[in-house]
């Protein structure tokens, strides 16, 4: 019985455990009423094609007939707060862009921060306080902080995304008055 219980007790703290170390992911449905998925399609493919230095690079697949697009890109990380070491970078990212006649779905997943200096990267973006990440003379608190402000960069980058996005995809592309 003794053990049983010890068995139960240790898989509900490893399930706490488990569930508390979910990667961050931001999800967003945008309706576009009257706007097919093949515009809305075309619309965003041509927005990252003109948003992007490298777009064969930036845009990893275009998959009209399934409908969906899948960008990698990433936007500069640079902390509000007194840095200690290099922890300045980029915030790095997925967007996994799916279409349906009247609307599309956006998600940001694979968050991941690059620091100038390797050794003060927070790689991906778990949703907990703080990781368990050792910095030399840096406090828990000051890296719960940059933390937060890692991801609040990361969520503020997918707002204004989505607001690009749904511009872009209300935005007629085809003028034969030319």
């Amino acid at each position: 019985m003794k053990k049983f219980l010890s068995l139960i007790l240790f898989l509900s703290s490893l399930g706490a455990f488990l569930n508390a170390q979910e990667p961050v992911k931001y999800s967003e449905v945008i309706q576009c009423e009257g706007i097919s998925a093949d515009q809305a399609y075309s619309n965003i493919e041509l927005w990252a094609v003109n948003s992007f230095k490298s777009p064969q690079k930036n845009v990893q697949l275009r998959d009209k007939e399934g409908k969906k697009l899948v960008i990698k890109a990433a936007t500069i990380f640079k902390s509000q707060k007194k840095a200690v070491g290099d922890i300045n970078g980029f915030i790095e990212y997925t967007l996994n862009i799916f279409f349906k006649d009247g609307r599309f779905k956006v998600d940001m997943i694979d968050i991941c921060h690059k620091a100038q200096n390797p050794n003060y990267d927070f790689g991906y973006l778990y949703d907990v306080e703080a990781p368990d990440k050792k910095i030399p003379f840096a406090s828990k608190k000051w890296i719960g902080e940059i933390y937060a402000e890692m991801k609040g960069t990361a969520y503020l980058e997918f707002k204004d995304i989505c607001s690009m996005l749904e511009k872009a995809v209300k935005t007629q592309t085809t003028d034969d008055n030319w």
